[in-house]
């Protein structure tokens, strides 16, 4: 409500300077008194309004709070996967290494153990000839000596 005119209207021209006097000073004391409560209202909607906002702020860094943190828990969580699904990529990776690395050290020594049958068979082979070779002079220098001994 506003500043409201007096109720009676009293015309100035007939009040004695007593009876003016005590209308404004009930005048006065009505203004006093509508602005103290006009005062008292807004004093008490500023309360209500400065409660609510911290209420609204309080709520709001609640929900940015819980909000980071659930960001926060994402992000772990998916970190966390991140590097799960990379250390069984790494270890496949090894285990597939490991694996092509044993095969070929296999191939290797199959070759090389091929190559080694081959060469000592070659070389039994020539040995076995040359012991023959041997073995048939020895055989014709006997049969000569023996052939000279009885002539």
């Amino acid at each position: 409500p506003g500043l409201e005119a007096p109720i009676i209207s009293l015309d100035p021209k007939f009040l004695t300077s007593s009876q003016a006097n005590e209308h404004f000073m009930n005048e006065t004391q009505r203004v006093f008194n509508e602005t103290i409560s006009y005062t008292e209202t807004l004093q008490h909607q500023m309360t209500k309004s400065g409660e609510a906002s911290t209420k609204l702020i309080q709520e709001a860094g609640d929900a940015f709070s819980q909000s980071a943190n659930r960001i926060s828990q994402d992000t772990i969580q998916t970190t966390q996967q991140t590097m799960e699904g990379s250390r069984r990529a790494i270890e496949t990776a090894v285990e597939q290494i490991a694996q092509k690395t044993h095969d070929e050290i296999n191939t290797q020594i199959k070759h090389l153990d091929e190559a080694m049958t081959r060469e000592l068979n070659n070389a039994l082979n020539e040995l076995g000839s040359a012991l023959a070779t041997i073995a048939n002079k020895l055989v014709d220098k006997y049969e000569e000596s023996a052939r000279r001994g009885q002539s």
